[in-house]
């Protein structure tokens, strides 16, 4: 699944997760979290967290640092 960073951050907030509380839990900045989210960077580590936060299966997330045009359609 291709999501942008608008996507991703709209449903860890609908499930309660701040960046804080990602961060937090794998010992790195808010801002490495933020960069992750909008695919500025890459870190396989916080994807499969993400993944798993979401309740989307292991390497099905795709981040794009394009904004798409669809509206989220899960969870």
């Amino acid at each position: 699944m291709v999501l942008d960073g608008t996507d991703i951050q709209f449903l860890l907030r609908k499930k309660g997760y701040r960046y804080k509380d990602v961060a937090k839990h794998l010992k790195v900045s808010v801002q490495n979290i933020n960069q992750v989210i909008y695919g500025k960077t890459s870190s396989y580590r916080v994807v499969r967290y993400i993944e798993k936060l979401l309740g989307f299966p292991p390497e099905s997330l795709e981040i794009t640092s394009e904004k798409r045009d669809e509206l989220v359609k899960v969870a």
